[in-house]
This record gives C-alpha cells, structure tokens and sequence, in this order.
C-alpha cells in the first residue's frame, strides 16, 4: 500500500510540473506573437489613417472598412462621403499619427477573431484630433485586419457645433 501512495504522489508531482511547464511555455508564445500581432496592427492603424486623411477620400476608408462598419453607415442612411464633409474641416495632415493601443482582444474559439483598438493623436492644417479605430481579422476572410470603427474628436468640431 505505501508503494502505491508513492506512485500516486509521484504521479501528482509530474502532472503538477508538466502543467506549470506548459503554463509557462503557453505564456511566453502569447508574449511573442502578442508583441507581434500588436506591431502589425499598429502598422496597418497608422497607413490607413495617412491613406484616409491624405484627401479626406471615402473611397480609401470603404476599402478598409469591414462590412460592419458599412453596414452601421447605411443604416443612418448617410455615405462615408457625409461622414467626411466634417472631417474634412479639419485640412491636410500635419505629420504622422502617433498611435496607441488601447485595447485587444483574441477568441480562439468559434467564432476565431482579434480585435485592436487604437487611439491616434494627429495635427491637422487647422485643428488637433484624436483618430480611434478598431481594427478586426475574423481569420474566415482573406482580408488582413479591417476597420470596424472609425471615428474623429477634435475642439475645431465642438467649436463648430457651438457656433450653429
């Protein structure tokens, strides 16, 4: 009986030990592709809002955007193009966004996505603004990470409202 009581905890020990292991060799594989997945999305936050603010062209935003984000556009029955007409209030860009994450999210389940939430401070011509984006890869469709929200703060659009 006491050899069994030995082997019973041996055999906790080792299961004990392989699962602190893999525990550790899983966080550290997280960390990397983390830091990875971050700078991709970090990458593609920042050229999409030079692309889109360079003209303040709608056609650049609706390539980028996912279908959700179309989807929530037409439901106010308005075009990305109306969205712009304030934004284009703004002017051209002054020098590049400085982005930051804010916020992301990875289920590896069904369904399989991530999500990246970025807040983009940028100058503009006439006006500060605060850019924030959320990118999602879906990992189902080809596309790389698209844009399901797109949205601008700025004084110069609190300083317009007040003037009405």
């Amino acid at each position: 009986m006491k050899k069994f009581f030995k082997f019973v905890g041996m055999l906790c020990t080792l299961i004990v030990f392989l699962v602190l292991v893999l525990g550790l060799y899983s966080y550290f594989e997280y960390r990397s592709g983390g830091e990875k997945i971050e700078k991709e999305t970090q990458h593609l936050a920042e050229s999409a809002i030079n692309d889109v603010t360079a003209n303040w062209n709608p056609d650049e935003l609706e390539k980028r955007a996912h279908p959700l984000l179309m989807d929530l556009v037409h439901k106010q029955n308005q075009t990305v193009g109306e969205f712009f007409n304030i934004y284009r209030k703004l002017g051209a860009p002054k020098g590049e966004p400085k982005c930051k994450l804010v916020n992301f999210r990875s289920n590896i389940g069904v369904p399989t996505f991530t999500l990246a939430d970025y807040s983009c401070a940028m100058e503009f011509v006439n006006a500060s603004g605060v850019i924030y984006l959320e990118l999602l890869n879906d990992k189902d469709s080809k596309d790389s990470y698209l844009l399901t929200a797109f949205k601008i703060d700025s004084p110069l659009f609190t300083n317009l409202l007040l003037k009405k």
